[in-house]
């Protein structure tokens, strides 16, 4: 076997762990029934979505290739060209608000850490040296839970729930630079 041989090879296994193939009775598969709007501004489909989940997973990183394919006689260049558009707009704008929640959750989990620990430390450090007052007594009770909870949660969010959503920004960060192929198929074995 030639080194060229098994260059092509490597090449058709890459090309194979990269590409999506899914088939469409139209081009209002890949979007929501319930919208009216033009093929640039409609809702992308749940169930397109679901599909390109399921058949994109296990794929390899880098540029995913998805092969649309349409019976010829329903195709039109125009509209595929607007609708490859709509789709790397639509993952890549969930893809940065996913990721921009993600940022939130992170933030506020710092902010409850860092709350948690200066109530902890003003805690042990300065009230308990007043605690013989009632006053004293009172605030020293009440702010050892309340900083402590304030820590587990921020603790909570920066460790589980930042991470609860990494699947899905994985996904529309690989649609978003996804490039999208209409193809045709032969109306007769559909």
């Amino acid at each position: 076997m030639s080194l060229e041989s098994i260059h092509k090879e490597v090449n058709k296994i890459i090309i194979d762990k990269t590409r999506v193939s899914l088939w469409l009775d139209d081009y209002t598969d890949i979007f929501s029934d319930f919208d009216p709007r033009h093929y640039s501004q409609r809702a992308v489909s749940d169930d397109f979505i679901k599909e390109s989940k399921k058949f994109s997973r296990g794929k390899l990183n880098g540029k995913l290739e998805i092969n649309l394919l349409m019976p010829q006689k329903k195709r039109d260049k125009k509209i595929e060209h607007i609708i490859k558009k709509r789709l790397n707009i639509y993952f890549e704008h969930r893809y940065k608000e996913l990721e921009e929640q993600r940022k939130k959750i992170l933030f506020r989990g710092g902010y409850f850490i860092a709350f948690g620990l200066i109530i902890l430390i003003i805690n042990n450090f300065f009230i308990e040296d007043f605690y013989s007052i009632t006053l004293f007594k009172f605030l020293y009770v009440v702010f050892d839970p309340i900083s402590w909870f304030c820590f587990w949660e921020g603790l909570n969010l920066t460790v589980f729930d930042s991470k609860n959503d990494v699947s899905s920004i994985e996904f529309n960060k690989k649609m978003s630079k996804a490039e999208f192929k209409f193809e045709s198929f032969d109306d007769d074995i559909y």
